[in-house]
This record gives structure tokens, sequence and C-alpha cells, in this order.
């Protein structure tokens, strides 16, 4: 904590002027003071209304300068100068301008150790000051260390506080930051899962369309070898290719009207629609002929094999 930047309450600063006043009534020296060090400078906190005080509140001095409280910030102890013109170590203290020739002061410390500054008297003439002076300048320094360990503490309650409240107003920024980034992923999961649905749709589709293709191109092949590259015939009637020909079998022929040629003659003559065979035998090929016929034609096998 830095204690330079510390207030102190009006209550105690009003507190320490009683103090001051009383001190310097009872040593009866016309100055007594409560000085704080605020660096580069030392001020006047708190000065006695005592007749011939020539220190006024919050008046600064330069440090490194020779001040008596200087010295005794700097070494936190005890001094007493009962008459400087006769020291030749205080001869040019700054305060003999002042005509505040004898001095006693005592150094004043936070709880943490910090130097607050220092409470002392000062004289315009020659001062050894009794022992009953320094208690008495003892005790009251324990007065003000006192007040200002109550103000330490509240500084510090308050401070810890202070950074309770600054952490509890991080942490819940933080929550709200997480809660929109959980709301944000569950949009994007949402958005996802619509996707991957669509994709396992186009999918399915996909596989369905080629399925259908697959079916209608075995069901395309097995027409074109039923039917041939010409135009279908059925089997009773089939001209006779390529020098092959079915072998003798009762005149089933003759019994669907054909007449043979004579020998020397090609091929077979085809039935006359005069003739009821003939005329039974056409319109069989008008059925045969249509595609649907031919995928349940009684001389084919699925296996494309002959019966």
């Amino acid at each position: 904590m830095e204690t330079s930047a510390i207030d102190i309450p009006q209550v105690i600063t009003d507190k320490w002027q009683e103090m001051t006043n009383l001190l310097a009534e009872l040593v009866r020296v016309p100055a007594a003071l409560v000085m704080r060090i605020e660096s580069p400078e030392i001020s006047v906190f708190v000065s006695s209304k005592s007749q011939g005080n020539p220190y006024r509140p919050r008046a600064r001095g330069r440090l490194n300068t020779g001040l008596y409280c200087e010295t005794v910030m700097r070494t936190r102890q005890f001094l007493l100068v009962p008459d400087a013109r006769d020291d030749d170590q205080w001869r040019s203290n700054p305060d003999i301008k002042l005509g505040m020739i004898s001095y006693l002061g005592l150094p004043i410390s936070w709880p943490d150790g910090d130097i607050f500054g220092t409470i002392c008297v000062l004289d315009h003439k020659r001062n050894a000051y009794r022992e009953v002076h320094h208690r008495l300048l003892l005790q009251l320094r324990d007065a003000v260390e006192a007040d200002l360990r109550s103000v330490f503490l509240y500084e510090s309650v308050f401070l810890y506080e202070t950074r309770l409240a600054d952490d509890k107003r991080v942490k819940e920024r933080l929550e709200a930051q997480v809660i929109e980034r959980t709301a944000e992923l569950a949009r994007i999961n949402d958005a996802l899962s619509l996707e991957v649905a669509e994709h396992k749709r186009a999918a399915a589709a996909l596989r369905e369309s080629e399925q259908r293709f697959r079916d209608y191109t075995e069901t395309a092949s097995d027409w074109l070898w039923e039917t041939g590259p010409e135009p279908p015939f059925h089997p009773a009637i089939r001209a006779n290719r390529d020098g092959w020909r079915r072998p003798r079998a009762p005149d089933r022929r003759g019994a669907m009207g054909f007449r043979h040629r004579p020998r020397g003659g090609a091929g077979e003559v085809a039935p006359s629609r005069r003739d009821p065979r003939g005329a039974r035998a056409i319109s069989q090929l008008q059925v045969w002929d249509h595609p649907l016929g031919r995928l349940g034609a009684p001389h084919c096998h699925k296996r494309k094999t002959r019966f």
C-alpha cells in the first residue's frame, strides 16, 4: 500500500491539533508540530495554536537542506538540540532563521514501517528539556501512531473490499462472456446439425437415384439381349439365319400357317392374313413386340438361357 497517498480523516486531524496545543502549553514552547513527509518535501501537517509560533499548517520545506526533522526521519532516532548556535552541525540549520534554536523530536511511523513524519517541539531560546517532557512527547507519539494504525487498517479493508468488488465485476463480466460464447456455439452446433442432416438426405437421395439407374440399366440390358438389334419375332417363326436350322419337329409351322418354298428357294413364306392360323400368329407378334411383353416371354430366362 502506498502510505503517502493515504488521507488522514479530519476527526483525527482535529485530535492531533488538540494534542499539539496541549503539548506546547505543557512544555511551555512557542511551537509544537506534527510533520509529514511528502517527498521530495516535508510539510507542516499540524501546528500548535500557540503564541509566537512561526510555522503555519501546510507550509512546506525542501528535504536535504539540514532540517532537524529530516535528520530524525533519516536516523529514526530521538533528537535533542538544546542550542543550535553552539553546535557546529546545526549552526546553519534553516530553522535558526525563524528564531527556533532548540529542538526535541521523535519519528512517527506507519504500521508497515514507512515513515510518516515527526512530532516535535521548538523553542526560540536555549532549552535542554526535562525528562518529563521526553516522556510526554513519547506518549503523544504513541497516540499518533495508534491513530495511524486505525487509518491503515481501514484503508487496508477498504482496498480489500474494492479489490473484491473489482474481482466480482470481472467475474460477472467473464461469466457473461462465457454465456454469450456458449449461446454462439449452440447456434453454430444447430447450424452444423442442420447441414449434416441435409447432407444425409442428399446422400440418401443420391443412393436411391443410383439404385434406380442400376435397376434401369439391368432391365435395359435384359431387353436388349432379348430383342437384339432387330425387331423381335416369336421363336416359332424366326427366319433361318447363318445356315442354322431348328431341328425338324412336329409341324408347328404348318399349324401356324407357314408354307415351305420349293427346294432351291430361300427361307419360308410368311402366313397369310386370310389363313386363320396365320392371323393368330400375327396377333402374337404384335403382343411380343411390346417391351413388357418381351420380359415375360416364355422362351427367355433372366440368365439369358433358352429353354
